[in-house]
Order: C-alpha cells, then sequence, then structure tokens
C-alpha cells in the first residue's frame, strides 16, 4: 500500500489536475484516489498542499477540518 500511495503522490506532483476537483467544503481541494485511500490536496499556482491522507470513509470530513483551520490560520 506505501508503494501505491507514493506513487500516486509521483503522479500528482508531476501532474496537479489528476485529482478530481471537490465541492462543499472542500470547493478548494481535489482528491485522488488509491483504493480504499483519497489523498487530498490543494493546488494554488504552483504549489501543492497535502491536507490529509485516509481511508475513503473518513478522510473528507477530515480534510474539512484541516481545511477549515487552515484557511482561519491563513486569515489571521
Amino acid at each position: 500500500m506505501e508503494k501505491r500511495l507514493l506513487n500516486k503522490i509521483n503522479q500528482i506532483l508531476e501532474n496537479p489536475s489528476i485529482g478530481d476537483p471537490k465541492r462543499h467544503a472542500l470547493k478548494h481541494a481535489r482528491g485522488s484516489h488509491v483504493d480504499p485511500y483519497v489523498i487530498v490536496y490543494i493546488l494554488k499556482e504552483d504549489i501543492i498542499t497535502f491536507l490529509y491522507v485516509d481511508h475513503h470513509n473518513f478522510v473528507y470530513e477530515k480534510s474539512a477540518e484541516i481545511l477549515k483551520r487552515w484557511e482561519i490560520e491563513i486569515e489571521d
């Protein structure tokens, strides 16, 4: 599994647009699947920020919490 995740991360680094755009609380994020896991990240200009990696059942809720905290910190 580790090898598959690292391979997907390298693919994201080479082509950040491969992840599916997310909506709602994750509207600025993208997600790329390595079943049963999802890598959630944000692409802003040429900077990729990886938010969270977890099982599909948990990743979106936790990523939304992280993104919300991160946006608050950026505004301060």
